[in-house]
């Protein structure tokens, strides 16, 4: 008969049981938001559960990848394409679990903080009354991490959301192989898109209100010629100031904006990276664990699955990169 521990791991857990039954958990770690302290050495995502029990979950590591930071981003999408960026596809890492990467599960005998966690030396309040922690099985112990990017509305944050740059549709004005919604410049003439936008009082508009300095009905920021003069706006630079912005006529108003201004740049000028700030969302998943009781009778439990929950990193700049190769095209989708 299992001790008091293992119906509180039945509380806890989806527990997939040797008979094949699954046993649905009241306390859902599917659902759960992780927290993440740690920037040096040693990281922790934790769970607390404060409601009728005081129990904590939490994986620590000293795999020094973990942050909000670029890092972070660096490691979790390692050995993947930039599908995994644009959230064609997963990126899954797996992290055998030992003596340096293990799980915890503790009861208490009082409420848990953060602090107990995020401290350096943990407080001596609560105290801990069962502590279990994973170790080695028959078969292989290992942390899984899912992530993926966290869509929101305005994914390149030029303040036109994905809806209206056409997510989902493939819509890819200038043909560099980034969408609409993840290009910071969605016409190609290095001018940024949330530049090129906006409308000042009395300047010529498309009907949704952007400006329009030809007055063709193409917004300045889906149009490679602003102004119709036959310069593309791209060209309309000088060697020593290789972007349309910077280059103006005796009026102060850029070239790029000025249909009589015929200057043309004959070199390859400056392209605009796309930098973009993305969230990624990482659900960790322990596969074939062992837990241990710690002191006393030693008691193992076993669990081929369960859930942690999930972590969503801090926004972190990311570079979307052309795709260049056919299979690479073939492979994205918007």
């Amino acid at each position: 008969m299992r001790s008091a521990f293992a119906f509180i791991l039945i509380s806890l857990f989806l527990v997939s049981c040797s008979d094949g039954d699954l046993i649905v958990s009241t306390f859902d770690f599917e659902d759960s938001t992780l927290s993440l302290c740690g920037e040096n050495e040693t990281q922790v995502f934790f769970n607390i559960n404060n409601d009728n029990i005081n129990e904590t979950i939490s994986f620590k590591t000293n795999r020094t990848a973990f942050g909000n930071s670029t890092e972070f981003k660096d490691y979790l999408v390692e050995n993947s394409t930039v599908n995994a960026i644009t959230n064609d596809t997963n990126a899954v890492i797996k992290i055998a679990l030992n003596s340096n990467n293990e799980i915890i599960y503790r009861t208490y005998d009082g409420e848990v903080t953060s602090s107990y966690f995020c401290n350096e030396i943990p407080p001596s309040s609560p105290k801990v009354i069962n502590e279990y922690k994973s170790v080695s099985g028959d078969v292989d112990s290992f942390l899984e991490i899912t992530t993926s990017v966290l869509i929101g509305d305005d994914d390149d944050g030029d303040n036109i959301s994905n809806v209206d740059e056409g997510k989902g549709t493939g819509k890819d004005t200038d043909g560099d192989t980034i969408p609409d919604y993840l290009d910071v410049d969605d016409d190609g003439d290095n001018v940024l898109t949330n530049t090129e936008r906006i409308a000042n009082p009395g300047d010529p508009t498309t009907d949704d209100g952007y400006l329009d300095t030809d007055e063709d009905g193409i917004p300045n920021y889906l149009d490679d010629d602003d102004d119709d003069d036959t310069i593309p706006t791209r060209l309309e630079i000088t060697s020593a100031a290789q972007s349309p912005t910077l280059n103006k006529n005796e009026a102060n108003i850029a070239k790029y904006l000025d249909r009589f201004s015929k200057d043309k740049f004959d070199g390859e000028p400056n392209v605009i990276t796309n930098n973009i700030s993305l969230k990624y969302v990482s659900r960790l998943t322990a596969k074939n664990v062992k837990f241990k009781k710690q002191g006393d009778n030693g008691e193992e439990i076993s669990y081929t699955s369960f859930v942690l929950g999930t972590f969503t990193s801090d926004a972190i700049r990311t570079e979307i990169i052309p795709i260049t190769t056919e299979e690479e095209i073939s492979s994205r989708i918007n």
